[in-house]
């Protein structure tokens, strides 16, 4: 699906919804983005990058008192380098990435008040969502003073028949985003609230890193040196820290198949935001007057 495409679909979900609902909720999100995946910290599922700023914007729908259906749209940037590894051979790898991310999702949303009423006397909403999204991202690292698109060189061999034809990733993907969060009544009309927001991915190459390394002397013959070298960065870290090797030292780092990232595990994201929402419904399910027989 395209981002066009998927753009109609989430407004046509919102017009129809719109029919049976009974106002519109706006909220604005400010807050850091996240990356899960190779270039993590940790080797565990649960390392995080550095967080990098995000915002956003979201139009959302009750559906009913406790149901209540959201566009949102979210822009940031992620990214994620070797060089915070806690081991030795995540360092020696000596890969970086950073990459804007702009989402676009349509999800559904439910109100743990109005379940556990009991909540309410805080003044306070519990939620969980979840649905679908579309999001685009570019990876590009820094090479010699210059930021480089890694996509369309193909680090690891992609579109290369010789070395296993596989195609080079799609920039626009299709993700799950989840999320839980709270909110403070300020008003009737303005909430104060904080969600975690995880999004589940369908792509390991959000820091253009997945499997093995091809080899590299064949890799300078077909796709030239710079991509073998940004392939590859084993050398110069090695170079770095050792000022007696020479651009011509052989490094045995450079054989096929020696192991770059893991292709069995997907990469994910995360948000972490402040939220301030306006109800510009004049009369929501739970502020109606109550009528007196």
């Amino acid at each position: 699906m395209t981002p066009s495409r998927f753009i109609t679909f989430i407004l046509l979900i919102l017009c129809i919804a719109s029919g049976t609902a009974q106002g519109i909720d706006v909220k604005l999100y400010g807050g850091a983005s996240y990356y899960l995946g190779d270039l993590a910290p940790y080797t565990n599922n649960l390392s995080f990058s550095k967080g990098r700023a995000v915002g956003g914007v979201s139009v959302s729908l009750p559906l009913a008192k406790e149901v209540t259906i959201t566009g949102r749209l979210m822009h940031g940037s992620i990214e994620g380098t070797d060089e915070l590894a806690r081991s030795y051979n995540r360092l020696r790898r000596n890969l970086s990435f950073r990459s804007p991310l702009t989402e676009i999702s349509v999800t559904t949303e439910v109100y743990m008040s109005e379940i556990l009423p009991f909540v309410k006397k805080w003044g306070v909403d519990l939620y969980i969502y979840s649905g679908i999204s579309v999001f685009k991202f570019n990876p590009r690292t820094l090479y010699e003073g210059e930021w480089i698109d890694l996509q369309p060189l193909g680090t690891e061999g992609q579109g290369v028949v010789e070395f296993g034809g596989i195609p080079k990733y799609n920039l626009v993907q299709v993700g799950i985003p989840l999320g839980a969060g709270i909110e403070f009544h300020l008003t009737d009309r303005m909430t104060l609230g904080f969600e975690v927001a995880p999004r589940l991915t369908f792509t390991d190459y959000l820091d253009d890193v997945s499997s093995n390394y091809v080899d590299y002397d064949r890799q300078v013959e077909v796709q030239g040196l710079v991509v073998a070298n940004l392939a590859n960065r084993i050398a110069e870290f090695e170079r770095a820290n050792d000022p007696t090797l020479t651009q011509s030292h052989p490094f045995p780092t450079h054989y096929p198949g020696y192991v770059r990232g893991d292709p069995t595990d997907n990469d994910w994201y995360l948000f972490t935001n402040f939220i301030i929402g306006y109800s510009f419904d004049a009369l929501k399910p739970e502020l109606e007057p109550k009528t007196e027989f």
